[in-house]
């Protein structure tokens, strides 16, 4: 095939693309039941699960108390899969804790005292 014959087809399934809009997209059932669960974590002062703790559960993006916000030194994530922001609103730097893999110290994902807001690893 010569490079105009390609060129020529790959032209072609593009304006066939954009004239039936595209590929469609099919919504995945089990990211959107996943994403409706609600994110589940403690928070504690110290590392190893140990000193004060706070929880936060929530659907949706969730700021930590003010007074937690950049405090945490481990988090249990309650078998749930947690996104660890450095910002408030889910802004800033931001790291994944799988289900049932609760940091015992932040310092480990470099989240130590960093952490201000969390939410589902299922949402944006």
């Amino acid at each position: 095939m010569t490079r105009l014959s390609v060129l020529l087809i790959l032209t072609f399934c593009y304006y066939i693309s954009t004239i039936h809009g595209g590929v469609k997209k099919t919504k995945d059932p089990l990211l959107e039941e996943f994403s409706s669960l609600p994110t589940k974590a403690t928070f504690y002062e110290e590392e190893y699960f140990n000193g004060l703790s706070t929880s936060i559960e929530s659907a949706e993006c969730k700021n930590l108390p003010r007074r937690w916000q950049k405090r945490a030194q481990s988090v249990d994530t309650l078998g749930t899969c947690v996104t660890l922001c450095e910002e408030i609103d889910c802004t800033g730097r931001c790291v994944r804790i799988y289900p049932n893999h609760g940091d015992l110290q932040l310092s480990t994902v470099e989240m130590d005292a960093k952490v201000s807001s969390a939410r589902s690893c299922f949402r944006k």
